[in-house]
């Protein structure tokens, strides 16, 4: 039933049953409901008297306990330790890997960690930081990464992979002083090279580069602090090869789009879709492409929240389409529920989920709480570039 009003009806497997509340018309039990607010009595008492001539004796109010995103109700939960925190202070927790996904996981950080053993470079060490990221280990990989960095201070690639972690553990501001440093060692003109996926598409293919990733990162981490215009000159910015792929030209052009519409340069947006089309490539699984298409005017909110997205699709496409409410039509009411629709799934590690958090936090609305307590549902394949 609704937590929003009393649940007085019986159901309809008791009703089915013969268990109706016509059985204690007869008695004279002294009954105390069990309600969730005490605002709720009188509606009871007043059910209660109408349809069964009893009077109520009082009741029991819920006592309900708030739990943190992804945490399971069992007892082990209770050992639990978060990952992240959201914006507004709730402790966000990994999903539960079990099976061949979490042999898979255990197997290829064990390898990191041998790697590491034998050559203690800067690369092993990236990639300890992004095994254990996979793992949902966010506090693990930044501390990784940053042991990597005493030693190695100048290493971009370290700055780049430290800087998205601590995008994901909500801490902007810092994410954002490493990407810059990143950037600062990447000057434009430098040789760039593809990134190697470590959760890889249908086809293995790498879908972006060294340099691309730094820009991306680095106008995510102000994008979400609400610098749209920082947003857009990191975009802007080489390396920042848009044409490398199509998967890549949507998402610039999605974030490239929000960050124009927000700033009220519509000119701006447009050019930063206008090569955007319904017959691109989309390995990352085509949300980035989807939305840009609606931008565009070729697809509507409904068509693209339509279906049952995963949770990882849901944030993406959730906080687009919540912008297109916001900067399109007007409609903040309508922005902020589906930010709210985004923030009540699990997958609290997506940009889409986290920039529908940073949203409505600012607005007051309190981002990132859901109240079922269930855990994020494992990452897959074919997901957009997070």
């Amino acid at each position: 039933g609704s937590e929003a009003a009393p649940e007085l009806a019986p159901t309809a497997a008791c009703a089915a049953a013969g268990c109706t509340w016509e059985l204690y018309r007869g008695a004279k039990p002294a009954i105390a409901p069990s309600i969730v607010d005490a605002s709720q009595y009188a509606a009871a008492q007043a059910f209660f008297a109408a349809n069964i001539s009893v009077k109520l004796a009082g009741f029991f109010e819920w006592k309900q306990e708030k739990r943190g995103v992804g945490q399971e109700k069992t007892a082990a939960a209770a050992e639990a330790r978060p990952e992240a925190w959201t914006l507004d202070g709730l402790p966000l927790y990994p999903p539960t890997f079990t099976g061949l996904a979490k042999e898979a996981l255990d197997a290829q950080l064990q390898i990191a960690r041998d790697n590491l053993a034998g050559d203690g470079g800067p690369q092993q060490q990236v990639w300890l930081g992004r095994r254990l990221a996979y793992k949902w280990e966010y506090r693990e990989a930044v501390a990784a990464f940053t042991a990597a960095l005493a030693a190695a201070p100048d290493d971009a690639p370290l700055h780049r992979h430290r800087g998205h972690r601590l995008i994901t553990e909500r801490n902007f501001s810092k994410a954002q002083a490493d990407l810059e440093r990143a950037a600062a060692l990447c000057p434009a003109g430098a040789a760039d090279e593809w990134e190697e996926d470590g959760e890889p598409n249908a086809y293995n293919l790498p879908l972006s580069t060294k340099g691309f990733n730094i820009a991306y990162h680095l106008g995510l981490s102000r994008f979400l602090q609400a610098d749209w215009a920082g947003a857009l000159k990191a975009y802007d910015a080489p390396p920042m090869p848009t044409s490398l792929n199509d998967e890549s030209a949507a998402a610039v052009a999605h974030w490239s789009w929000m960050a124009s519409m927000r700033l009220g340069d519509r000119a701006r947006a447009n050019a930063s879709i206008a090569k955007i089309h319904a017959g691109m490539r989309a390995l990352d699984g085509g949300a980035y492409l989807n939305l840009t298409l609606m931008y565009k005017g070729e697809r509507t909110p409904d068509e693209v929240l339509g279906g049952t997205p995963s949770d990882l699709d849901l944030a993406t496409l959730g906080f687009g389409v919540g912008t297109y409410h916001l900067v399109v039509r007007g409609d903040r009411a309508a922005a902020l529920a589906v930010w709210r629709r985004v923030t009540q799934t699990s997958y609290w590690a997506a940009f889409g989920y986290i920039a529908a958090e940073a949203e409505l936090h600012r607005a007051g609305e309190g981002g990132g709480r859901r109240p079922d307590g269930a855990r994020a549902a494992p990452p897959g394949r074919g997901r957009a570039l997070q």
